[in-house]
């Protein structure tokens, strides 16, 4: 297999174009287009996209060799091993003769659920688990494998999981406990864009030093709970309660059970292709606004590869449309597994990009006219165009 497979080395020595790209469109999926990362979690990108292909790799990692190795200071190594350890994909370890430091880990499903229940935590995941069940179902029964296989028993455990919405299930340092304690303090008294403080004021009001307030932040910026802002106007602010620790979990469970990125691609084509058809059926004004802007964004690409990650903010919308979260985490994490694995371009050809945009306009089309016409070829079409490449 082309890409990061072959061209993958011990995280921090080398870097290439494909590599950048492929983090880059990672991000995109798990994130969301235009989020920035703080060094500490473009990092963590890097070392994750190393695990995602060498995931039983008996190597470990330390503050000390992070920092080496990427050139950053020790605070920053601490940082990015607290995220790490946040993702639920690195856990650490004591011992000496090189068994000491961070060790990556294959996820639990129960651990992923649990991990998922908070971040669906505002919707009853039994109706969207019954839902993502009837569409899946022929996939599920015919195709035989570590990503199939987990599906299964995320949708068979959703309803029967207890439901945990912290933030982190562990606290052994006192940035994780800060950590949890700011999300929890500001639930159900904040929106999101609220104030929460400067560094110096959430370290003077949980009576800890400037280091761990910044570790603790680090963290939240990770899971998408806080924006740092720099500036006289700046400080820690709330952001949207949308984790991506289930995601991270389950692309290292994926990596880990050596899940092939052609058989993930034939289950996310049934997913999409259900969002599609959802989001046609429950398509409402400020939806199919979304979607038409995207598709702008789209149309307005400066080039076919701006273009192409384009796309994923367009099948985004479409996925928030369909109204199942299941499906859209599901469709998430299969595109973040494949990509991370799968990327063997960093720029798109110019045909790919126009079959991409036709493909697309089709789509879009039928869910402005509220019409089921062709959705399955022209999600197809989409997928063909990218498979080569990204």
């Amino acid at each position: 297999m082309r890409g990061i497979t072959q061209q993958s080395a011990v995280p921090g020595k080398c870097d290439t174009p494909v590599l950048a790209r492929a983090r880059e469109l990672f991000g995109n999926v798990v994130r969301g287009k235009g989020h920035i990362c703080s060094t500490a979690a473009d990092l963590a990108d890097r070392i994750e996209q190393h695990l995602s292909s060498t995931i039983t790799t008996t190597d470990n990692l330390t503050e000390t060799l992070i920092a080496s190795r990427y050139k950053v200071g020790r605070r920053v190594a601490r940082q990015v091993s607290r995220v790490m350890q946040h993702r639920g994909i690195m856990e650490p370890r004591r011992g000496g003769n090189g068994m000491g430091g961070l060790w990556a880990v294959v996820p639990d499903p129960d651990a992923i659920v649990s991990a998922l229940h908070a971040e669906i935590d505002d919707c009853d995941p039994t109706v969207a688990a019954k839902e993502a069940v009837v569409w899946l179902a022929p996939t599920l029964t015919l195709q035989i494998d570590a990503s199939t296989e987990l599906v299964r028993r995320l949708l068979g455990h959703m309803s029967a999981a207890s439901r945990d919405t912290r933030l982190l299930h562990t606290r052994s340092t006192q940035a994780e406990w800060v950590a949890s304690c700011i999300v929890s303090d500001a639930q159900g008294h904040s929106a999101p864009g609220a104030y929460l403080g400067s560094l110096a004021a959430i370290a003077e009001r949980y009576g800890i030093s400037l280091e761990v307030a910044v570790e603790a932040v680090r963290i939240l910026e990770d899971h998408q709970q806080v924006v740092l802002k720099r500036g006289r106007q700046g400080g820690v602010f709330l952001a949207g309660l949308r984790q991506s620790k289930a995601l991270h979990m389950t692309n290292a469970f994926l990596a880990g059970h050596h899940a092939s990125p052609k058989r993930c691609r034939l289950l996310l084509d049934a997913v999409n292709y259900a969002m599609i058809e959802l989001a046609c059926q429950r398509r409402d004004d400020p939806g199919v606004l979304r979607v038409q802007q995207s598709f702008k964004s789209m149309e307005q690409a400066r080039n076919p590869t701006a273009l192409g990650t384009a796309w994923y903010s367009f099948i985004r919308d479409i996925a928030d449309l369909a109204g199942n979260p299941i499906l859209h985490f599901t469709a998430r994490t299969l595109a973040g597994s494949i990509l991370l694995r799968r990327v063997s371009s960093a720029e798109l050809p110019d045909a790919a990009a126009r079959e991409l945009f036709d493909a697309s306009r089709l789509i879009m089309d039928n869910i402005v006219s509220h019409s089921d016409s062709g959705n399955k070829e022209a999600h197809l079409r989409c997928q063909f165009a990218l498979e080569n490449y990204w």
